[in-house]
């Protein structure tokens, strides 16, 4: 899969993000009870998207911004938090980037079927 891939410079730090609108990867994310974050895929392959786009950011640290396209949805932001330490003032200086910065385009491979070996990648 080819996506757009971002890179921000803020201050002192220099930041990838991958920017997808929800719809069009047909995944809805909506708050609930003000503490709880569904992610609603419609199918298997938006399941495996998501896995890849998870895997991409594990393994490029990444920050990878869901948005959303209406008011009954919220934004979701995926980064590795111990590599990539970002707090609010990041996140909207990130959000206004996206808007102005022409992307790049990066192709990531996607998972395309079960596999338990990314478990071993991580230390308990």
């Amino acid at each position: 899969m080819t996506i757009r891939r971002i890179q921000i410079k803020f201050q002192s730090s220099v930041f990838t993000a991958v920017a997808l609108r929800q719809k069009d990867i047909n995944i809805k994310v909506r708050e609930e009870l003000g503490h709880l974050l569904l992610v609603d895929a419609k199918d298997c392959s938006e399941m495996f998207l998501l896995a890849s786009l998870f895997q991409h950011a594990m393994c490029t640290h990444d920050i990878i911004y869901f948005a959303r396209e209406d008011e009954s949805s919220c934004d979701l932001l995926v980064f590795n938090g111990a590599i990539t330490p970002i707090n609010q003032k990041d996140i909207k200086h990130l959000k206004i980037a996206i808007k102005y910065t022409q992307p790049g385009t990066y192709t990531i491979p996607l998972i395309d079927s079960h596999d338990e070996s990314i478990w071993m990648t991580w230390q308990h």
